[in-house]
């Protein structure tokens, strides 16, 4: 995930995906059978299954985190800039305690003491109402293509067991999304790096043939 405060109750992940021709399954795994034809052509899956990191890839905020963090700062007396917010954060990710607490538990002590060293502002009530927002649906964009090429591999097969080498992860973290994914033994793709759309990630995984005979 990106450097910014988020937690992922189902009500706001629902929300942003909310879409009446999509059924997205809540693990957050799209699976295929392996040959067929999808939308009247003929096409091999390099991947059974589609594993997506919520945060910094299906999701994406409405608007810039800096902004965010110093507009509902004001009324907690946040006098920073936008600018001086985004470079607080990279001060905060630098920090040698940085490491260590960010993937511990559901990771709130960590983003709680960023929010103070990005903004300058320890208030209890400015983490709790900063908080609150990335719970909410709202602040959430899906990016272009998305629903499209969802809707496109949920025809490539019904849902079946997939053994780990026949999935692959998209996440936008080398080490929660790819080191961890590699570690057991699943391919992973840097959002960003190694597909930067929904589309990128369709290609990779849906290989045209030509019509049998």
């Amino acid at each position: 995930m990106e450097a910014f405060l988020t937690r992922w109750p189902h009500g706001a992940l629902s929300r942003a995906l909310k879409h009446p021709n999509l059924k997205f399954p809540q693990s957050g795994r799209l699976s295929f059978m392996h040959t067929r034809t999808v939308r009247g052509r003929w096409v091999n899956k390099a991947y059974d299954a589609l594993l997506l990191d919520a945060g910094g890839t299906l999701l994406q905020l409405a608007e810039p985190v800096e902004h965010t963090y110093a507009s509902i700062g004001q009324k907690y007396g946040v006098t920073a800039t936008s600018w001086e917010v985004k470079q607080g954060f990279k001060r905060a990710f630098a920090a040698p305690w940085s490491g260590k607490l960010r993937y511990q538990g559901d990771g709130r002590p960590f983003w709680k003491r960023v929010v103070g060293e990005a903004t300058g502002c320890a208030n209890d009530d400015y983490f709790e109402e900063v908080y609150r927002y990335f719970a909410n649906g709202d602040a959430w964009l899906l990016p272009n293509g998305t629903y499209e090429t969802l809707s496109i591999l949920k025809d490539a097969g019904d849902k079946v067991n997939v053994a780990a080498g026949r999935a692959v992860h998209v996440g936008d973290d080398e080490v929660a999304d790819k080191i961890g994914a590699e570690a057991v033994g699943i391919d992973c793709w840097l959002w960003g790096l190694d597909v930067k759309s929904f589309v990128d990630i369709m290609s990779r995984i849906l290989v045209s043939d030509p019509l049998p005979p």
